[in-house]
């Protein structure tokens, strides 16, 4: 019966040390997994803050380029503008 004792004392012993193992184990894979969430959060808030600055870029270049067709062609742009202020009238006008 001590043999049968030992056994089953040794049987605890080795299913405790397994529990530990499982948490250290789940602990790993959680702090991994927070690792690489928090990896490809700044990854993708760095794509989204570069995509923004692309953005304005293009609209200041947009701006900058629409600026300079005005004072090179003024009477030019106040007819286009007339024309297609024009045009939206009659289309919101049909409405």
């Amino acid at each position: 019966m001590a043999d049968a004792s030992k056994d089953v004392q040794a049987l605890r012993d080795d299913l405790d040390q397994l529990r530990k193992d499982v948490s250290n184990l789940s602990n790993s894979l959680r702090q991994m997994a927070e690792e690489r969430g928090h990896a490809a959060y700044e990854q993708a808030r760095e794509k989204a803050r570069e995509g923004a600055h692309r953005a304005r870029e293009t609209a200041d270049h947009a701006v900058t380029s629409a600026s300079q067709q005005i004072e090179e062609r003024p009477l030019t742009s106040v007819l286009t503008a007339f024309g297609i202020g024009f045009l939206v009238g009659k289309l919101m006008d049909r409405s």
